[in-house]
């Protein structure tokens, strides 16, 4: 993106990516760009349901909150929960293998975002999009210059 900006000098109006650009970082850099967004994300076709709770309906403690710092220097905040009635739950052998209780770990800023790009992906924009995107070699990447989805 930023060397289709310094080839034109402003961002494209459209982005469309499959799941490996589908991070955190990439949506909120779009976002701040004014770059509208038909990124796939990973687990797109297998969305879990909203709220944290085990696979028994037991709502799970919130235990704390961490700062995570990827490679590229961007910094996460990540929630951690965990089930309060493990050590006897029927469903134990289904949900983890683990010895130790059940934490699970959740970004909530980047549930959020992939929440709005859920609803934009299941578009007829977003449809129209994804069935271009198996057509097109990398756009975001590749040849900007001949690119439909930038004009």
């Amino acid at each position: 993106m930023d060397d289709f900006h310094s080839l034109y000098g402003r961002y494209p109006d459209v982005s469309v990516c499959d799941a490996g650009y589908g991070s955190e970082e990439n949506y909120l850099y779009a976002f701040r760009h004014g770059i509208e967004t038909f990124i796939k994300y990973n687990y797109f076709h297998n969305e879990e349901t909203d709220g944290m709770y085990c696979p028994t309906g037991q709502r799970m403690e919130r235990l704390s909150d961490a700062r995570r710092v990827t490679n590229n220097g961007f910094v996460q905040t990540i929630s951690r929960y965990k089930a309060r009635n493990y050590k006897d739950c029927p469903l134990r052998c289904r949900c983890y293998r683990s010895r130790s209780e059940r934490i699970v770990q959740v970004n909530h800023r980047l549930r959020k975002i992939k929440e709005r790009e859920r609803e934009k992906l299941l578009s007829d924009e977003g449809l129209k999009y994804r069935s271009q995107r198996p057509q097109d070699v990398e756009a975001v990447f590749g040849n900007l210059k001949n690119n439909k989805h930038f004009k």
